[in-house]
């Protein structure tokens, strides 16, 4: 059976393989879902909230200050 793996692992995966287009992409998808988060339900806006903390905002860095203050911002919104 296979397992569906974690964002983090997603991530370090990518990162490891050297596919930086794709994390690019990943990131603004991430953006995307961020910025249209509140039609999901307050238990999945928690987990996407800390996933994007955990695993997404650290990748930011590498990417420049205007994705890690632009994913940094819609953590900190409040979506509840």
């Amino acid at each position: 059976m296979d397992r569906k793996i974690s964002s983090k692992e997603m991530v370090e995966s990518l990162w490891l393989q050297g596919k930086y287009d794709i994390l690019l992409i990943k990131l603004c998808d991430r953006i995307h879902n961020m910025q249209t988060i509140e039609i999901k339900p307050s238990e999945k806006i928690k987990k996407i909230i800390q996933e994007t903390k955990y695993s997404f905002l650290p990748l930011a860095k590498y990417f420049g200050s205007t994705i890690e203050n632009e994913l940094r911002q819609l953590c900190l919104k409040p979506k509840l």
